[in-house]
């Protein structure tokens, strides 16, 4: 009679992969709802300006403007050669861009900062969750008479979260 356990080598069902890929959007989804409106602003600019359409236009309305003041009739030159309106529409869209731009990049360093802070949190469950299998293993082993596997003690002790983060932080500061 098959056994109902999958396998130790099976793949992971598609089941629980879909489940953690909606997982995943559903808390995009919501994140993406609790944004500021300067953040939805700035994400906004700066995906159209990061665009390659973004890009064509600049360049077409800059040929224009520079073909349309050096070639256009002397009355209808808006901007002579050396240009200095079209200087100064460049110089203040860069500066603008440029803020919109780094609104985005913070808004992106806050989700990732509450990625890794995520990700750290569930590295520690899974030491813990594994700390402790290892010494259920070694008691059960233990209680019925079977050989132990040498498991370092260390592997059976709880992680110090924060020793490990000051032995990290004076080894990167050692190499400064």
């Amino acid at each position: 009679m098959p056994s109902s356990q999958p396998s130790v080598n099976a793949p992971l069902s598609v089941d629980v992969i879909t489940r953690n890929v909606r997982q995943i959007a559903d808390l995009e989804s919501k994140r993406a709802g609790t944004l500021s409106r300067t953040d939805a602003i700035g994400g906004a600019v700066s995906r159209f300006v990061g665009s390659l359409w973004f890009s064509v236009a600049h360049v077409a309305g800059m040929t224009l403007w520079v073909v349309w003041n050096t070639r256009a009739a002397a009355q209808f030159r808006f901007d002579p050669y050396p240009f200095g309106a079209v200087n100064l529409l460049v110089s203040l869209e860069g500066v603008l861009l440029a803020t919109f731009i780094l609104i985005a990049q913070n808004r992106q360093g806050r989700e990732a900062d509450r990625r890794n802070h995520l990700a750290l949190q569930i590295s520690i469950l899974a030491e813990q969750e594994m700390t402790a299998v290892l010494r259920q293993l070694d008691t059960i082993a233990q209680h019925v008479g079977a050989r132990r596997e040498e498991v370092p003690e260390l592997l059976m002790a709880d992680t110090e979260v924060s020793e490990v983060l000051r032995q990290i932080d004076e080894e990167i500061a050692g190499e400064s």
